[in-house]
């Protein structure tokens, strides 16, 4: 049986697969950041994206996205999350709560076609948005 991949556990909510060849890469003279076509680390897209609170948006990809998103808000309370397959997504997938002037960092996972959107009750916007697919 050979090994193709090893799994690395950097934080303990983020796994990834790494083939092995990027690995040995730097041991054999090889490019450590050239990845083959088609293995896992080329089928991930990160982006930064511009995006904000009360607004329902869709997963138009056919890949599952991945989602972080840290908001500030000026007042005690909670930033939540909603993810559906219906244009208004009632479902709670992320919800956090704190006190005044707190960053708050949600983490969710969207489906291919499902619509997805973040409020507040609490007077708060987005810091940072980014989405992995």
């Amino acid at each position: 049986m050979k090994i193709k991949s090893i799994i690395l556990i950097l934080t303990t909510t983020a796994c990834f697969v790494v083939p092995l060849s990027v690995l040995a890469a730097e041991y054999v003279g090889l490019d450590p950041y050239y990845v083959p076509e088609g293995s896992p680390a080329t089928a991930t897209i990160q982006r930064q994206v511009n995006k904000s609170l009360y607004v329902t948006y869709q997963n138009k990809t056919a890949k599952t996205i991945y989602v972080s998103v840290v908001t500030h808000n000026a007042n005690a309370g909670t930033t939540t999350f909603r993810c559906e397959k219906t244009p208004q997504p009632a479902t709670i997938v992320s919800s956090t709560s704190g006190g005044n002037q707190w960053d708050r960092t949600n983490f969710f996972i969207v489906p291919p076609g499902y619509y997805y959107m973040g409020t507040t009750d609490s007077g708060g916007y987005v810091v940072s948005w980014v989405e992995w697919y």
